[in-house]
């Protein structure tokens, strides 16, 4: 899995169980549930396996299934504007 991080520009900030994600024009969206746990972890010192590993157990799914939802997820946050690939 590809090292990520949050966008130049965004601010971020646990709020209660979601994420509150707002980019420099003022642009908000909010994570929650699977989402959020997600940013969390990639915001931590978690490597990509663990990140799978976490993901799996917490969705209740397995090993390849939590790989192909991951990727998903983090494609559209790419897309998005919200994560970069670190060293991209």
């Amino acid at each position: 899995m590809k090292q990520y991080h949050a966008a130049e520009g965004l601010e971020w900030v646990n709020h209660g169980n979601q994420i509150l994600v707002v980019n420099e024009v003022g642009v908000a969206r909010t994570l929650a549930g699977a989402e959020a746990a997600l940013w969390r972890w990639l915001h931590q010192t978690y490597t990509g396996e663990e990140i799978r590993c976490l993901f799996s157990a917490l969705l209740n799914i397995s090993a390849a299934e939590a790989e192909v939802r991951l990727e998903k997820v983090l494609q559209r946050w790419l897309e998005n504007g919200l994560v970069e690939v670190q060293g991209g």
